[in-house]
């Protein structure tokens, strides 16, 4: 193969590199993800990509969630008992925790002292590592294995 011209040369290799780019990225965008419950495989990596970001969302709605629990404390010093007591006061500016407070993605702990050593709220279903997002009741927020939230549940003296 001969080439007419000098240029044709360097056409030549600048062409592979846009082409192999361009086919790394269509190989990476067949990942698999695994969506079945029911198989002993680890979940592929578009997976743990999705729920790296839920998760991100998930913190940042977890500790909304805990500051406007402060925030009640505050206000009226005592934590909110109920549902129904609380739901009024976040629902024009947290719709979207509302939504997922009434869908049981997230459980809250009516009535619990707010303070660092008690859980006021956390995610209901494990992840793909079987960890859960947990709110504490000075607003801090952290990821505690299922083992590890049951445990801090049964101190409290609750079930999940």
């Amino acid at each position: 193969m001969g080439f007419a011209r000098k240029g044709d040369v360097m056409r030549s290799i600048t062409g592979w590199w846009t082409v192999i780019p361009a086919a790394a990225l269509v190989v990476a965008g067949c990942v698999k993800v695994d969506t079945d419950p029911g198989t002993d495989r680890e979940p592929g990596v578009g997976a743990h990509v999705a729920r790296g970001k839920e998760k991100r969302t998930l913190e940042n709605d977890i500790r909304q969630l805990a500051t406007f629990m402060m925030t009640y404390y505050t206000e009226t010093g005592k934590p909110p008992r109920s549902w129904e007591e609380f739901k009024p006061y976040i629902q024009r500016d947290a719709p979207h925790i509302v939504r997922e407070i009434d869908e049981g993605k997230i459980r809250v702990l009516w009535g619990t002292p707010m303070d660092s050593s008690h859980i006021i709220a956390y995610e209901v279903e494990p992840d793909l590592r079987n960890s859960h997002v947990v709110a504490r009741g000075d607003s801090s927020v952290v990821t505690l294995t299922t083992g590890d939230l049951d445990a801090a549940l049964q101190n409290q003296g609750v079930q999940r």
